[in-house]
């Protein structure tokens, strides 16, 4: 069974069950972004080295106890009306 064809629920259970790893997760989630973008083009922006280095991140939060929710470490993609890059001083995006 694909991890893409999980719910959210089902992926988290299996991620705190250590049966997959967050950034197996997260592969999966942007490899499925990558295999669908050029037809659909529904992203702006893929940070897919952030998306990784994050993903890591988070695993040692799950592994030592920090992150104990349901959705912990579950991928989420954000939807790219909202600012991906910082302000500049004057106010206005880069």
């Amino acid at each position: 069974m694909s991890l893409m064809s999980l719910t959210a629920v089902e992926l988290g259970k299996k991620i705190k069950a250590k049966e997959v790893t967050v950034t197996e997760a997260v592969t999966a989630a942007l490899d499925a972004i990558e295999a669908k973008e050029k037809r659909v083009n529904s992203f702006v922006t893929v940070d897919r080295e952030g998306a990784l280095k994050r993903a890591e991140e988070v695993q040692k939060m799950i592994d030592d106890g920090t992150l104990t929710g349901p959705l912990a470490g579950v991928p989420a993609a954000i939807k790219d009306n909202m600012c991906t890059t910082p302000y500049s001083e004057g106010g206005v995006a880069r």
